[in-house]
């Protein structure tokens, strides 16, 4: 669950100009995996229907999108960097199964050490978590009837 909440987000401003349209990619990925999410949770649940509105990047979570690149361009060069944001491009065009897939998150870039390193550094729990409670994807996250229904096959 913790790639769910590092994908659902993820993803500072002393970033170089050239890192914006990176940025913006995760953003655009990252919003789009979420809007996945809400579909398949409303096709499981149909009573979720206008339960969530759209998880929408502000400032802060732009904010934690450059960080996290720039922990991967640190960690990885521009090769870790375009990998990420490729799989998180591919992730965010697959229609959501199963919980289990969302949960298991887009990357096989971040590791447990990085996807830490992230949380820690970029602030970048606190921050998706603020989004994802003010969108209502926490809530049902957190409701153990949901979370069965969700998980059921």
């Amino acid at each position: 669950m913790r790639y769910a909440v590092l994908a659902a987000a993820l993803c500072l401003p002393c970033a170089p100009a050239l890192a914006q349209p990176e940025v913006e990619r995760l953003e655009i990925a990252s919003e789009a995996a979420s809007a996945n999410f809400q579909a398949f949770a409303v096709a499981r649940i149909p009573e979720l229907a206008g339960t969530m509105t759209p998880f929408i990047w502000d400032d802060e979570m732009r904010a934690v999108g450059t960080c996290t690149l720039g922990i991967l361009r640190r960690d990885g060069g521009d090769l870790a960097v375009s990998t990420y944001l490729a799989e998180m491009e591919t992730f965010a065009a697959t229609t959501v199964t199963s919980l289990e897939q969302f949960g298991e998150g887009p990357s096989r870039t971040l590791t447990n050490d990085l996807s830490w390193e992230i949380a820690d550094t970029c602030n970048a729990i606190e921050v998706t978590m603020r989004l994802m409670e003010a969108s209502g994807f926490a809530g049902v996250l957190t409701d153990p009837a949901n979370v069965a229904r969700l998980s059921a096959q």
